[in-house]
């Protein structure tokens, strides 16, 4: 099981990149996403969001004064946009979709909790060694003179 509390203030695009390494980490027994969690995965990138908003006609972001709709009747709108084929996913991309939405379903500051299989010392070796190398990277084995 890992544990995990939101800070208020973590936007999405930091999600999907804590999703990623989260998902280097644990090994999940449960993967099951619908195709709404996956279309706001999909969304979920600020860049691909605003090339499908882009493509929407023109009835579907504004009224008819030209006055720009709500963001959640955008969004609803963006959702419905995405074909299948933009959201087929790998098995190994839907476990990033499913952490990212447990992620993403939770209040501020309450935690997630993601079933995991059983941790080995084999697991647990390859994530120190992991961890250790984003340190390494991060610069936080330096020493200062």
């Amino acid at each position: 099981m890992v544990n995990n509390s939101l800070p208020g203030l973590l936007i999405i695009n930091e999600m999907k990149k804590l999703a990623a390494k989260l998902a280097t980490l644990v090994k999940l027994t449960e993967t099951n996403v619908t195709t709404r969690q996956k279309k706001d995965y999909y969304l979920a990138d600020s860049d691909t969001y605003a090339a499908v908003v882009k493509r929407l006609p023109d009835k579907e972001k504004y009224d008819n004064y030209g006055n720009s709709l709500s963001e959640s009747t955008i969004y609803a709108n963006a959702v419905n946009a995405v074909t299948d084929d933009e959201i087929n996913y790998s098995e190994d991309e839907l476990k990033l979709v499913y952490i990212f939405n447990q992620m993403n379903s939770a209040s501020t500051f309450s935690t997630v909790h993601l079933t995991t299989g059983d941790l080995t010392e084999e697991r647990i070796d390859e994530s120190v060694r992991r961890i250790l190398a984003w340190k390494y990277d991060l610069g936080l084995f330096e020493t200062s003179h």
